[in-house]
């Protein structure tokens, strides 16, 4: 069901960190016009001599281009000195000359080089007799056995699960998905601790070439992937299947051994900032929101993202952080695995994390929707501003998960400048009745967020800053005719074929069909299948799209959120009138 979600709204999933660098800048020095005099014609006479000495090798253009046709023995001494070409010795014939040859000798000398060919491989590669056996058997299609999503709890509650590849393949992804997310942050020294965990999770912010970890994983072939969100954190090894048995002890070092020392986690802290400045606009759009909807006096009104400095945050305090939410937590961690046998996959999370004991408590507490409006003045570099209006929808566990993400990929949109082609929504409900209807619409989509408790709902896009009125305007109106007229076949059709498609083209990749095993058994305790989560898709109608709108405006405000520069703020809609649209 996860995948479901992280389907319609995935970008590759890993959120990687910059390192620190920069180029020194130096400025120009005042030089007498003897000696810029004397630079210049240095510098032409070091041209000249260039030009000189590799005219044979790089011609002078010229238009047409002059061809010249010349025989191999014509041009021996002709060729400047240090050039690539090389002499033919006196006394020894040109072997690319073939002047004076007739067609009998130059196809007399083609089968003496034929004969010369061996036509046996070379015993270095010649397939050995021994198959290796990482190397699964070759057999017929239908001897192959559907796979399963198999699932273990150890004693002290963590949950093992896995699924073998539907292909046989020779790489393995395996992790772990825990409650580790920017909601459990609970004092304001803690703020930014799963940013930092992030950023240190695989190893210290030194060289590749000097970190043991990254050493180990060139060796395995390995590529290692952080996550964290509000709720929930990944960390993933892709490796050859070979190499399973090595990648758990370095995970448990990871894990359960990490080196944050004090220097560590403010050089994380630096870069954190250095990635503030460039944060992309939606991603600070969709923070304000987030306060919008609930206010950062509640778990998930809190701000996931690391900008503004933490004076407070020390390694001590991430280590007691990870200690509470990881460590002594294991019944909220799932060890994940695509591509493995899984009786083997449990003896090695027994060997590995089985002496891990339960002694947090449940630290999460319900967050309530309100709904408000956040305006935030914060430039951006294309000089937009970005606009989101949106309701309550019900969370994870909620019976109209999938009606609200076929109500959203229904609705699509998109930007009105597309780099990758022509095709991507194009008939969606919102590229056809905004993008292509108001011009000063740059961006127009539909977004949804899912949490335990509760989720959003709602449209957000970009325009020139006199232009958020109106947005406001046309995304109310939007969301009034969800409420009040049914959507029509052709569009119903339409999102569910193509939420279908994505959902199965997916799964066939190794590193989604693990995260969306690991975080189902983590949010649901169970992994549902992909034939059950198509049903449940097909069986959405336009009655159900209908209700969900019509149910998410009358039971709840609408949160809005205005983020970019030049904004006039006292013109901007406020909420109460905003809040009058839905009367």
């Amino acid at each position: 069901m996860t995948t479901l979600a992280n389907t319609i709204r995935r970008s590759c999933l890993t959120s990687g960190s910059r390192g620190f660098g920069g180029v020194a800048s130096r400025s120009p020095s005042r030089t007498p016009a003897n000696t810029r005099s004397y630079s210049r014609s240095f510098r032409q006479d070091r041209e000249e001599q260039s030009l000189s000495q590799f005219k044979y090798q790089y011609p002078l253009a010229k238009e047409p281009p002059e061809v010249k046709k010349t025989q191999a023995h014509e041009v021996v001494n002709k060729v400047d000195e240090g050039t690539a070409i090389a002499a033919i010795p006196a006394g020894e014939q040109d072997r690319f000359d073939r002047s004076g040859m007739s067609d009998f000798e130059i196809e007399q000398i083609r089968n003496q080089q034929k004969a010369l060919l061996s036509k046996s491989l070379s015993p270095s590669v010649v397939p050995g007799d021994i198959v290796p056996p990482s190397v699964p058997p070759n057999v017929a299609s239908s001897e192959l056995k559907t796979p399963v999503t198999e699932l273990t709890q150890l004693d002290n509650g963590i949950r093992v699960v896995s699924q073998e590849l539907s292909s046989s393949g020779l790489s393995s992804t395996l992790g772990i998905v825990s409650s580790v997310g920017s909601r459990f942050e609970q004092h304001p020294q803690q703020r930014g601790a799963t940013n930092v965990l992030q950023l240190l999770s695989f190893g210290t912010p030194t060289p590749s070439y000097l970190d043991p970890i990254s050493f180990l994983m060139d060796l395995g072939g390995a590529a290692h992937i952080c996550d964290t969100a509000r709720e929930q954190s990944l960390h993933c090894i892709d490796l050859l299947r070979p190499h399973v048995d090595e990648a758990f002890p370095l995970l448990k070092e990871v894990l359960l051994e990490p080196q944050w020392e004090d220097e560590y986690v403010e050089q994380a802290k630096r870069t954190l900032e250095f990635q503030a400045v460039d944060t992309p606009p939606e991603a600070i759009f969709g923070e304000a929101f987030q306060r919008a909807a609930f206010e950062d006096n509640q778990q998930l009104g809190q701000p996931h993202m690391y900008l503004v400095d933490n004076p407070e945050l020390t390694a001590s305090i991430v280590r007691e952080f990870w200690q509470t939410r990881f460590v002594n937590n294991p019944k909220e961690i799932v060890v994940s695995c695509a591509g493995i046998d899984h009786e083997h996959l449990v003896r090695l999370a027994q060997d590995h994390f089985g002496h891990l004991q339960q002694t947090t408590t449940d630290q999460s507490v319900t967050s309530k929707y309100i709904g408000g409006q956040i305006i935030l003045d914060r430039p951006a570099p294309d000089g937009l501003v970005r606009v989101g209006l949106g309701f309550e929808v019900g969370g994870w566990h909620s019976g109209d998960l999938v009606t609200t993400c076929v109500l959203q990929t229904l609705l699509g949109g998109g930007s009105s400048f597309s780099a990758g082609g022509p095709g991507k929504g194009m008939y969606s409900r919102l590229y056809r009745q905004i993008l292509n209807r108001y011009g000063w619409a740059e961006s127009a989509e539909a977004f949804a967020a899912f949490y335990t408790e509760v989720g959003l709902f709602g449209l957000s896009g970009s325009t020139t800053p006199n232009r958020a009125n109106d947005m406001i305007r046309v995304f109310a109106e939007h969301l009034l005719k969800l409420a009040k007229e049914q959507v029509t076949d052709e569009e119903l059709d339409r999102a569910k074929n193509m939420l279908r498609g994505n959902v199965l083209t997916q799964l066939e990749s190794r590193f989604v069909l693990f995260e969306d095993i690991g975080r189902q058994v983590l949010t649901y305790g169970r992994r549902e299948h992909a034939q059950e989560t198509c049903n449940k898709i097909d069986a959405v109608s336009k009655s159900d799209i209908q209700e969900v709108a019509r149910r998410a405006i009358a039971n709840s405000k609408p949160s809005c959120a205005v983020v970019g520069g030049e904004l006039a703020k006292e013109k901007i809609i406020s909420h109460d009138d905003i809040s009058k649209f839905f009367l």
